[in-house]
C-alpha cells in the first residue's frame, strides 16, 4: 500500500496576500504584453560618459522621467572599487510609489564567480534578502535578489538583476515603496529581461588568460590567468600527466614568495590499471606531501548522481599550510579515456575572503575546461554538510513536527518552520487538507518510539539543496520520508517533503545490528522539477 503526497517550493517572507503576490509575479517573471509594449514603452538607448563598452539598451516607460546623473571623475577612476550609476529613470511625479529604475556597473580587474560578486554587493549593504534566484535573459546568465530597504522610515522593495559582461558586471535595479511595488512589477521585469549592452566583449574572463596544453597522453588542456604560475610535472611514468598552477605574491608585509592557492592536476590513462580510490588517495597524499595539514572535511557536492563515490564527488577539508588557515578541495572526474584527479589548495576566506574566491573562480574555469561540463563550484564553496548526527537530528524532528500536525489537525506550528519560499505557496490549511488523509495511521501516532534510518549517502547536490531519505520502523508499514532543505538565512530549511508508508521487507536486521532494519523496500524513483530549480529563459 502506498499513500504520497509531494508538495515542493515556491519563494516567500511576510504571510501577507500582497506580499505572497509579489513572489509570484517575481518567481513568474510576469512581463507586459507585446501590445502593452508597443504601446507604452520604448528602448532606451545610452551611451554613458561616452565610453562605448557601458553602451546598453533596455525597455522603460514612454511617460517615465529620464534624470541626468552626476558623477564624480573620481568615482569613475575607481569603478573597480564602487558601483558607478549611469542611468536613472523615475516615474511620472504624479505617482506615488517612488518608483524608479537605475543602472549601474562595477569593473572587475581579476576573475570572480558573478555570485560572489552580488555576495560581496550585499553584505557591504543594508538590503535585507528576501528572495535570489539565478536565471537567463536574452543569452546572459543573472543573479536575482528581491531586497528590502528602509530609507528615511519608508519601507522599500528593491529588485536587482546582476549579470555579466567581460570584465564588468552591471546592475538593473527596480525600487518602489513597499505597497506599491506589486503595481510597477511588469515595468521592472521589463527592463530586468530587455537589458542588453550594445557592444560585444572581446572576452568573457575579467583577466588575460592563458591555454596550457599537454598532449599526454591524456590530453589536458584548458585556460587559466596569465599572472597565475604554470609547472608542468616531470618524470612522471607512461600514461600519467600532471600540472600545477599557483598564485604566488607578497604577503600584507611585502614579502614575495607567498604560496595563496595552488591547483593541482593530474591525469591518468585508461590501462595504468588504477581504482578511482587510489586515484582520489593518491591526490590527497600529493598535497600532504607539501605540508598540508588536513583537518575536518566541511563540505560534500554530488556533481554526478550516477557515479558511485569517489567519482564526481568534491569533498573540502579545513586545513593548514605551515601553521597558515587554509582549505582543500578534491575531486575525481571520470572520463571516457581515464580519470582526472584535481585539488585546489587555497588560504581560507579568513585570511582574505576576495583571494579565496578568486582561486575558487579559477578552479571552476579549469574544471569546467578540463571536463566540458560548467560547474557552480564557486558557488557550492559557501556551503557546508552538517555532521550525520545533526542531519538525523534535522530529519527526526521535521517528522516529528510532521506527524504531530497530522494527528492535532492542526498544521500551524509545522507551517511556522517550513523555509519562506515554501511557506509562500501553501497555507497551513492546505496543509491539512493534503496530509489529512495521514491521520488514520497509527504509525505516526508511535512515530518517536521508533528509529529514524537514513538509507542513502547523503551529499550537497548540484543545486545547492540536501536531500535527505529514509524511514523509521513503524508497523505494520514503514513511514518513509524524502525531505529536501535549502540553506537560507543562516540555517537549512525544509522546501519539500514526501512522506509514504511501504510495506517492509525481511530481515529486520543491518550492519548486524538487530533492531534496525535492512534496506528492505523499493524507493520511488520518479523525481520532480522543483520550481525553484527552474532556469528563467526569455
Amino acid at each position: 500500500m502506498l499513500i504520497g503526497l509531494l508538495l515542493t517550493a515556491v519563494p516567500t517572507w511576510p504571510d501577507t496576500t500582497e506580499i505572497v503576490e509579489i513572489y509570484r509575479v517575481f518567481k513568474d517573471n510576469d512581463l507586459p504584453t507585446t501590445q502593452q509594449i508597443k504601446d507604452s514603452f520604448f528602448n532606451l538607448r545610452t551611451t554613458p560618459f561616452k565610453r562605448s563598452e557601458l553602451a546598453f539598451n533596455l525597455l522603460i516607460p514612454k511617460n517615465w522621467r529620464d534624470t541626468p546623473l552626476k558623477v564624480k571623475s573620481e568615482l569613475l577612476e575607481h569603478d573597480t572599487e564602487n558601483m558607478v550609476p549611469v542611468t536613472l529613470q523615475l516615474a511620472p511625479e504624479n505617482e506615488k510609489g517612488d518608483a524608479r529604475i537605475e543602472v549601474a556597473y562595477i569593473l572587475l580587474d581579476a576573475e570572480i564567480n558573478l555570485s560572489d560578486m552580488v555576495d560581496l554587493y550585499l553584505k557591504n549593504t543594508n538590503l535585507k534578502v528576501l528572495m535570489r534566484r539565478e536565471g537567463t535573459y536574452n543569452q546572459r546568465k543573472v543573479d536575482e535578489v528581491l531586497v528590502h530597504s528602509k530609507v528615511n522610515s519608508k519601507s522599500y522593495l528593491v529588485r536587482m538583476t546582476f549579470s555579466r559582461h567581460g570584465d564588468r558586471v552591471f546592475v538593473v535595479s527596480g525600487s518602489a515603496v513597499k505597497t506599491e511595488f506589486l503595481r510597477y512589477s511588469k515595468i521592472f521585469a521589463a527592463a530586468a529581461v530587455s537589458f542588453t549592452v550594445q557592444q560585444k566583449e572581446a572576452s568573457q574572463y575579467a583577466e588575460p588568460m592563458d591555454t596550457c596544453v599537454i598532449t599526454g597522453p591524456p590530453r589536458l588542456e584548458f585556460q587559466y590567468p596569465k599572472d597565475w604560475q604554470l609547472k608542468e610535472a616531470q618524470g612522471l611514468p607512461s600514461g600519467k600527466c600532471g600540472v600545477d598552477i599557483s598564485l604566488v605574491g607578497q604577503d600584507e608585509r611585502g614579502e614575495a614568495g607567498v604560496l595563496f592557492a595552488l591547483i593541482h592536476i593530474k591525469g591518468i590513462a585508461q590501462g595504468t590499471g588504477e581504482k578511482p580510490e587510489r586515484v582520489f588517495d593518491n591526490l590527497k597524499s600529493d598535497f600532504e606531501g607539501i605540508a598540508v595539514t588536513f583537518g575536518p572535511l566541511t563540505l560534500e557536492v554530488d556533481l554526478g548522481p550516477k557515479w558511485d563515490a569517489p567519482l564526481a564527488k568534491l569533498k573540502k577539508w579545513k586545513a593548514t599550510l605551515s601553521g597558515t588557515p587554509a582549505e582543500v578541495s578534491l575531486l575525481v572526474w571520470p572520463q571516457s579515456t581515464g580519470y582526472l584527479a584535481l585539488g585546489l589548495l587555497t588560504t581560507s576566506s579568513q585570511v582574505s575572503r576576495f583571494l579565496w574566491m578568486h582561486a575558487w573562480r579559477v578552479f571552476e574555469v579549469v574544471i569546467s575546461d578540463l571536463t566540458g561540463r560548467q560547474m557552480p563550484l564557486a558557488k557550492l564553496k559557501n556551503l557546508a554538510l552538517p555532521p550525520k548526527a545533526r542531519l538525523e537530528n534535522m530529519a527526526a524532528r521535521t517528522m516529528s513536527d510532521f506527524a504531530q500536525a497530522v494527528m492535532k489537525e492542526d498544521f500551524s506550528h509545522f507551517y511556522a518552520g517550513l523555509a519562506p519560499i515554501f511557506q509562500a505557496q501553501t497555507t497551513h490549511h492546505k496543509l491539512q487538507q493534503a496530509f489529512g488523509r495521514f491521520k488514520a495511521r497509527k504509525e505516526l501516532d508511535e512515530l518517536t518510539q521508533h528509529p529514524l534510518i537514513l538509507d542513502h549517502p547523503v551529499w550537497i547536490d548540484e543545486e545547492g539543496s540536501l536531500d535527505l531519505s529514509g524511514y523509521f520502523l513503524t508497523r505494520p508499514e514503514l513511514t518513509c520520508f524524502k525531505l529536501t532543505y535549502k540553506y537560507a538565512q543562516d540555517e537549512w530549511k525544509l522546501i519539500s517533503i514526501r512522506v509514504f508508508m511501504e510495506k517492509p521487507k525481511e530481515p529486520y536486521e543491518i550492519y548486524g545490528m538487530p533492531g534496525e532494519a535492512k534496506d528492505h523496500f523499493e524507493h520511488p524513483t520518479t523525481w520532480v522539477n522543483r520550481l525553484w530549480r527552474t532556469d528563467f529563459t526569455y
